[in-house]
């Protein structure tokens, strides 16, 4: 446990309890100017209190490896949100539509490993974010909401062993793509519209056994991860044209 009196530490920007035994948040509606929460690897944690949407200059929060059980609806109140990881937090089974509140702040999610088989409708609005990890996750399609993500520059969904069939083409609204990572994934096919993804540097494609071919690429693309019945087929074309096929 950890005293009462912590919560009124009015002028307190850091709390730090990775890997503790602490139960509870503390925390009150006197830490306003906290700006980072981490409590990592807990070894009891179980509950966020409600009341931490008063944590109101809050911009990064990261409970990995937790046993907790949702993420309450308070979060979409904590408007300077700007890294919010989750990574590995089996228990919660869905994230409450208040996330898409924190659109003009959140610039990455980290959802790997969570329990989470569909994203709420309001995920598209999250319009400030860059980096979206959700690698292991439960997912069997991409949600038409990711498409809505024009800033969105890191796209990491590698070991989702649901994602099956083909990337729709709407992808190519993801103006600012960089990195698309789809490692051991059951996907299909690549729509034609990557290619015009621009500014896309990295394709990740390792082991996705289900892929027997490749439309055209991004002229930007500069490194492509494929498994390896697929680059003997298309490495020699491909290191034609300049990119490093690993």
């Amino acid at each position: 446990m950890l005293p009462a009196e912590l919560g009124g530490l009015e002028a307190l920007k850091e709390l730090l309890i990775d890997e503790t035994s602490v139960r509870d948040n503390p925390l009150g509606g006197d830490s306003k100017k906290l700006e980072t929460l981490s409590a990592s690897n807990p070894l009891s944690l179980s509950l966020l209190l409600h009341s931490f949407e008063r944590l109101t200059s809050l911009s990064e929060l990261s409970i990995d490896n937790s046993n907790i059980t949702e993420l309450p609806d308070g979060v979409g109140e904590l408007v300077k949100l700007r890294r919010l990881s989750l990574s590995n937090c089996h228990w919660i089974r869905e994230l409450p539509e208040s996330i898409g509140q924190l659109g003009r702040s959140l610039e990455e999610l980290d959802i790997s490993g969570m329990g989470v088989s569909e994203l709420p409708d309001s995920f598209g609005n999250l319009q400030s974010l860059k980096v979206l990890k959700m690698d292991y996750c439960f997912l069997s399609e991409f949600p038409s909401s990711i498409w809505h993500l024009r800033s969105l520059e890191e796209m990491h969904a590698s070991s989702c062993t649901n994602l099956e069939g083909e990337i729709p083409g709407d992808i190519v609204e993801l103006i600012n793509l960089r990195i698309l990572k789809l490692r051991y994934s059951p996907i299909s096919s690549l729509p034609p519209e990557i290619k015009f993804l621009s500014k896309l540097e990295t394709l990740d494609l390792l082991h996705c056994d289900m892929l027997h071919e490749l439309p055209a690429l991004p002229s930007g693309l500069f490194i492509v991860h494929l498994s390896p019945k697929l680059k003997e087929k298309v490495s020699n074309l491909l290191v034609d044209r300049g990119f490093i096929v690993v």
